[in-house]
């Protein structure tokens, strides 16, 4: 959908200063040209928006020539319907659907906000010259216009106010007040009188009066903080002196004192602070991002960048907010290229070579992609970089080896530590400026040969001490108080000589499993070569998960030991369901032993139950074959990443979450997969393959086996039956399948997963009568169930159950519970939102119940959801369930969410970041035997009005009602397939 750039820089405020998450809060265009360099990436910051404000939008209009004041007030008339729209007037909700009217056309968002931001930045850069010269000057406007044209922009200002009020606050409130000897030009000021560098002197003020983090004046103390920026005026912006010593801008200034004292995090501690304290590490350590150097195929100049993201610096959660990546445009989203699987964990996403030259010319980036965003800062100090490739040569950010060859990079070649390594180093080799092709011309990289040979003062000349790539490192894996948890181990990484040998002290009946490569190495700039290097990652085996201590050791080709490193594993506090009975999964999606529940399907006698007399209700639709899917071979499967996973947990009959994730990395990286672990495990237990345990904090423990069986799907292709796959198949099984047949045959369709290493959707189709396929699938050994969908839902439990499960668990919240990154749902904006505080608070007014989500400091990358009342706290029983009990606090619960079934085509809609509970979503993906297909939230216009729904080219598959989508903006929709009405029925009953 085309913007012109006045359009895009109206989205783009509309973004910044009034997104849903600021409900409530008082909010101020603060536009000084700083503001607008920064948030107009890809806009080309404070200059494009001069331009794109002299230029406007690129509408009709009734006034010939228009004005700045006339077009205010035809786009005030417009907004609110008043007048008609022009040809061409884009509402700022078909681009971004957080933004739309909800209903009511006067309800739409403004369209002319950079001409009331350019008025406000016309206060921050006033001059001597006065207000009106500098803004004659910055917007080319006509040598008379002043206060009196200045006035008619009035109405605009009032008309803000006016949205936000009819909008019940959801995206702030502003507030339209006269200020001043000059009111107009007050007004613009009130809305600049605090710039960038006041916030630091402010929070000094704050530290200094010893204020506590929190919002109201109450805690802001105004009084002491006036007179604090009446003392420190020296150090603050001519705005915020003048605003502090006029009586007319009192109350604007306290508010704004008060917005900015509720955004303080408190009193900020040094980097050395930091880095002791275990916060501090762990903040460093989130970052989780690495700059590296990669060469194209076949050593091919020129170098450019690339930028490594480990897995545990991917936030779940911000995957399922995350809405799409950036424009195409946006000089600061690589899109050209995209993140692949690392060999040894975590991600790497190689730049172009134009990508790379503009982030070599920038101190720093903000990547965006799907897995989150991350602020990757350019090399400006020595560093020394290891090779550590897969596809192609690479050079990574890392410290010292203590075997092997490092390159040295030197960006600032007049740093004094450049002259000192020269002087020290004479053995290392200096890339030809021919062989640098594509980095800054004034860097400057060495090769060393053989770190092993270094001193200790050699590397302190670039490197600190503790900053090393050890011969043997834990990577991976979950880390609680006392050790490693028992269900998560770290894998062994082991980078050294090729004949050197890796060994667990005293326990020589301990085999690790290896899985070993030798990366990309590539000549000295002299011809040199490094000496052998093997890289090698070991899998720990069950012996492990019991606990201990454990030591591991490197010997060298005398058998002396090189080096070594330890692992303490926690013991298990209690016996696993998986070591004896049978598990399943219960109503809420917990795992269970002793109460038969779900085991990928419901057994036939409990969906006898469960119909109650209504299995005729769902009628078989009818499909072509070539829908469903074309014949498959056994040899077109059998490498299948996920097939070879299930093989291995079938034969062993379960793994913990550790082993499992760490099995499916290596079968995932042989394939040549980018797809994720964890993406795998979750859509093979969505579809009944296997069953998934969760501890009591809602982390994955344990992946569990499920017998294999083949249930009937309410599908029909040409008069034949389709029937569904569950189970942890092992590959007998799958070759017996795929074996030529007259009972079946076996159809293959990859449309609902196109990245691969995922499991294909396998389906059979048959004619034969159930009680003889029943015969013939039992020689391969598979079961037959009956449909699974009506009776599932019907089964699971209701949002009461949920409820009353919740309050029977409530507990008094401890304090020793740490939280960190702590963000509260909005049911209204349906996202996790920051919140400034340390501690979960009681739900407030009506609330019965307030959902927040935060990371346990005692566990990295360990997130949980917990509810908080007035009686206490409980932790969530499932992620998705927490979600829809927050939505049914607000009203938005089953009945009125925005989720829509198409009975037709038999297709439901669903927003993903709105997935309904596991069990639900079993019954769903148990109509088709399919996982959903995502979608995007589309708008376009259909005569005066916009509507809103999926398209797929120009085709509309369904369209929405606008009113119930508030809050789902832009972002990824599910669709699930062959969904009839009576098991929608049977959901929507859940909600009661």
């Amino acid at each position: 959908m085309d913007m012109n750039a006045f359009e895009a820089w109206n989205l783009r405020l509309l973004e910044h200063f009034f997104w849903p998450g600021r409900i409530g809060k008082e909010i101020f265009i603060g536009t000084p040209p700083e503001v607008l360099d920064e948030i107009g990436d890809g806009l080309g910051g404070d200059v494009g928006f001069l331009e794109a404000v002299k230029a406007g939008p690129d509408w009709r209009w009734k006034h010939k020539p228009p004005t700045i004041e006339s077009r205010l007030q035809e786009l005030v008339e417009r907004r609110k319907k008043s007048a008609p729209r022009a040809l061409g007037y884009t509402d700022p909700g078909k681009h971004n659907c957080e933004f739309m009217p909800g209903g009511a056309i006067e309800n739409s968002a403004p369209t002319y906000l950079p001409y009331l931001a350019a008025l406000a930045r016309g206060a921050a850069v006033a001059d001597v010259a006065g207000y009106y010269a500098r803004l004659r000057k910055d917007l080319a406007l006509p040598p008379n216009w002043s206060s009196s044209q200045m006035s008619r922009t009035e109405v605009a200002w009032a008309d803000l106010e006016k949205w936000t009020k009819d909008t019940g606050g959801r995206y702030g409130k502003f507030t339209f007040r006269s200020l001043g000897a000059h009111q107009f030009v007050g007004l613009a000021k009130s809305q600049v009188m605090i710039a960038a560098r006041d916030i630091v002197v402010l929070h000094e003020i704050f530290e200094r009066l010893g204020l506590e983090v929190g919002r109201g004046k109450a805690a802001t103390r105004l009084g002491d903080v006036l007179e604090g920026v009446r003392a420190d005026s020296s150090g603050l912006s001519r705005g915020l002196r003048q605003a502090a010593s006029d009586p007319d801008y009192k109350d604007v200034l306290e508010a704004r004192l008060v917005d900015v004292h509720g955004e303080w995090k408190g009193p900020e501690i040094s980097l050395d602070e930091a880095r002791r304290s275990r916060a501090g590490k762990r903040a460093e350590k989130r970052s989780g991002v690495r700059f590296g150097l990669t060469l194209g195929p076949g050593e091919s100049l020129p170098w450019r960048v690339i930028i490594g993201i480990e897995d545990e610096a991917i936030d779940l959660a911000e995957v399922e907010d995350s809405q799409s990546l950036g424009e195409p445009g946006d000089k600061a989203t690589p899109t050209s290229v995209s993140m692949r699987r690392h060999r040894l964990g975590g991600w790497a996403l190689p730049l172009s070579v134009e990508e790379s030259k503009s982030f070599l010319m920038q101190d720093s980036w903000t990547l965006r992609t799907l897995r989150g965003s991350f602020s990757v800062e350019r090399a400006r100090k020595p560093r020394v970089l290891t090779e550590n490739g897969d596809e192609n040569y690479e050079l990574w950010d890392s410290g010292w080896p203590e075997y092997g060859a490092a390159v040295v990079l030197f960006p600032d070649p007049s740093d004094e530590s450049h002259a000192l390594f020269i002087s020290a180093c004479p053995d290392a080799s200096r890339y030809k400026p021919d062989e640098m092709e594509g980095l800054p011309s004034r860097w400057a990289m060495y090769y060393v040969e053989a770190c092993e040979r270094l001193t200790e003062e050699q590397r302190a000349i670039v490197e600190p001490s503790e900053r090393r790539v050890r011969l043997l490192v834990l990577q991976g894996g979950s880390r609680g108080e006392g050790g490693y948890l028992h269900y998560d181990l770290p894998n062994v990484v082991y980078r050294g000589p090729p004949e050197w040998r890796v060994g667990v002290v005293g326990r020589d009946d301990l085999e690790l499993e290896q899985d070993s490569y030798t990366p990309l190495t590539r000549a000295g700039p002299s011809g040199r070569r490094g000496n052998a290097v093997v890289t090698r990652c070991y899998g720990l085996p069950p012996a492990f998960e019991s606990g201990g201590e454990f030591k591991f050791f490197v010997l060298d080709g005398t058998g002396k030991e090189i080096g070594s490193c330890s692992l303490g594993v926690r013991s298990q506090a209690a016996a696993s369901t998986a070591e004896s009975g049978e598990i399943y999964m219960d109503r809420f999606g917990r795992i269970v032993k002793g109460v038969e529940g779900l085991r990928g399907g419901l057994p036939e006698h409990l969906v006898r139950v469960h119909e109650r007399g209504r299995g005729n209700e769902v009628m078989a639709s009818s499909r072509s074959r070539l829908d469903v899917g074309k014949p498959v071979t056994f040899e077109e499967v059998r490498n299948n990443p996920a097939v070879r996973f299930l093989d291995s947990v079938a034969s062993t009959g379960g793994y913990s979450y550790g082993r499992a994730k760490s099995k499916l990395n290596r079968l995932l990286a042989r394939a040549g997969s980018n797809q994720a672990p964890w993406k795998v495990l979750l859509d093979l237990w969505g579809r009944g393959y296997v069953e998934l345990e969760r501890g009591k904090d809602g982390g994955i423990e344990y992946v569990h086996s499920v017998p294999a069986k083949a249930y009937l799907i309410p599908l029909k292709v040409d008069g034949w039956d389709v029937l569904g796959l569950l189970g942890t198949l092992n590959l007998s099984q799958w070759g017996g399948l795929c074996e030529e047949s007259l009972a079946w045959e076996i159809l293959k369709n990859d449309f609902g997963l196109s990245e691969e290493g995922t499991l294909p959707v396998l389906r059979l189709r048959s004619k034969m009568a159930a009680t003889l396929l029943k015969q013939r699938l039992d020689p391969i050994g598979l079961g037959l169930l009956p449909m699974q969908g009506l009776a599932i839902a019907d089964w699971a439990a209701t949002e009461r159950d949920v409820r009353s499960a919740m309050l029977a668990e409530t507990k008094e919240l401890r304090e020793s519970i740490q939280f960190m990154g702590l963000r509260r749902f909005d049911p209204l904006a349906i996202r996790y939102i920051d919140v400034k505080s340390w501690h979960p608070s009681p739900p407030e007014g009506r609330e019965e119940a307030v959902l927040y989500k935060f990371e346990d400091a005692r566990r990295k990358g360990w997130h949980r959801s917990m509810f908080v009342s007035r009686q206490g706290a409980s932790f969530a029983l499932d992620e998705q369930w927490s979600k829809w009990v927050a939505l049914g606090y607000a009203a938005r619960g089953f009945g009125r969410a925005p989720i829509f079934h198409d009975q037709e085509k038999r297709y439901l809609y669903v927003p993903a970041k709105l997935r309904f509970p596991i069990v639900i979503d079993r019954a769903l993906l148990l109509c088709s035997g399919s996982p959903p297909v995502e979608y995007h939230l589309d708008a376009w216009e259909d005569g005066k009005d916009i509507k809103f729904g999926i398209k797929h080219a120009d085709t509309v598959l369904f369209q929405f009602d606008e009113r119930l989508c508030q809050g789902v903006g832009d972002g990824v929709w599910l669709r699930y397939d062959n969904v009839p009405a009576p098991v929608m029925k049977a959901i929507s009953s859940k909600g009661k």
